[in-house]
């Protein structure tokens, strides 16, 4: 018997030393395979970041240019009488204020599983217990322990929320109706403004009386009449005053277009100018947008692909896990199958006749 029981003591601590290296190799192992996610997620991390930063910077260096165009749009709105109301203060529905503010009045409280093992129970020994339990097949007495899944508990103050909510819409509504009223008021102004809607309105009389090339030549004309008349001796007589009506009915017909002319120039050459501005807004947004668009693309890509690091990672741990799971049940099962085996032989020594003197395994029995 000595000798059996050397035999199975072997076998149990073969099995054991098999156990604690599978063991080992896949804590190694999993632990690998979680640096290397690790890593390759804070590099999309930083990556991430980095697409923002440039996005921030270049969002910065165009703000004037778009500032700008914005700025000239809204004149030139003006004075074509569109009266666009600008600057609307946000407005949220109360489920969006809710969702809001509710992480704000909302208490969580975790504790990981360990902190719930019954008292006198450590990590370890619960860690051996679930390991014994497992490769009997039985249930696990503490699975929580193994998942490492944190136990988190909510608390909301609803009466705190609620106010904050009553306030937030309140408030909302007192800046959107003093927006309003401020709207109101613009549009009163604007229409006791004769520069609202001057690029729109027709050409007068009183414009063509009132440019001022028409009223320099029409100065200059009398002028020269009355100066003749006076020369000849009649400045105020019939004849003179028939030169002047003349002269003027003549250069109306002349100037009147002229007039136009410059008029039209004017208003044409004020809404090119503004729309050329308002057009280098337009591109400075058109470019934040083609910006936005790539930006969101490639944090989209770099978190699918962090995603996918993240699940390799996970994949590849519990590969290992499953790894070490095996080699653990291989080396235990070597173990029991040695212990078996030497029980085996002793007990058939064991009813041999003692008489023979058979020799088995190199042993004597007697």
């Amino acid at each position: 018997m000595p000798e059996a029981a050397i035999g199975a003591a072997g076998s149990i601590v073969g099995g054991l030393m098999g156990a604690d290296a599978a063991d080992s190799a896949a804590s190694t192992q999993s632990a690998a395979a979680d640096r290397a996610s690790q890593a390759q997620l804070e590099a999309q991390r930083l990556a991430i970041e980095e697409q923002r930063r440039q996005y921030d910077t270049s969002r910065a260096d165009l703000e004037p240019w778009r500032a700008t165009g914005g700025a000239a749009l809204n004149r030139l709105a003006y004075l074509m009488g569109l009266n666009v109301p600008t600057g609307a203060p946000q407005r949220m529905t109360e489920a969006q204020i809710r969702a809001e503010l509710l992480p704000q009045y909302t208490t969580r409280t975790t504790q990981n599983a360990a902190a719930q093992l019954p008292e006198g129970i450590s990590p370890e020994l619960a860690a051996r217990l679930n390991m014994g339990f497992g490769l009997v097949g039985h249930d696990l007495p503490f699975p929580g322990l193994n998942d490492q899944q944190p136990i988190t508990s909510e608390s909301v103050d609803y009466a705190a929320l609620d106010a904050a909510v009553a306030r937030r819409m309140a408030e909302q509504q007192a800046a959107y109706d003093a927006w309003n009223a401020q709207q109101r008021q613009a549009g009163i102004d604007a229409q006791n403004d004769p520069q609202y809607g001057s690029l729109l309105r027709r050409f007068t009389m009183d414009d063509y009386l009132e440019d001022p090339g028409y009223q320099f030549r029409i100065d200059q004309g009398e002028q020269a009449i009355n100066r003749a008349a006076a020369a000849a001796g009649r400045y105020d007589s019939g004849r003179a005053l028939k030169d002047l009506t003349e002269f003027n009915s003549g250069l109306a017909s002349q100037e009147f277009g002229n007039a136009y002319g410059r008029w039209n120039n004017d208003q044409t050459n004020i809404f090119n100018r503004l729309s050329g501005v308002a057009g280098t807004g337009q591109q400075a947004t058109n470019q934040l947008a083609n910006l936005g668009s790539n930006m969101a693309s490639n944090i989209g890509n770099l978190t699918m692909a962090g995603g996918n690091a993240a699940a390799s990672g996970y994949i590849n741990a519990g590969n290992a896990g499953a790894a070490g799971i095996m080699g653990q049940a291989n080396a235990w099962g070597n173990a029991l199958g040695g212990v078996t085996n030497a029980l085996s032989q002793y007990f058939t020594n064991k009813s041999l006749p003692s008489s023979t003197g058979v020799a088995l395994n190199g042993l004597r029995w007697s």
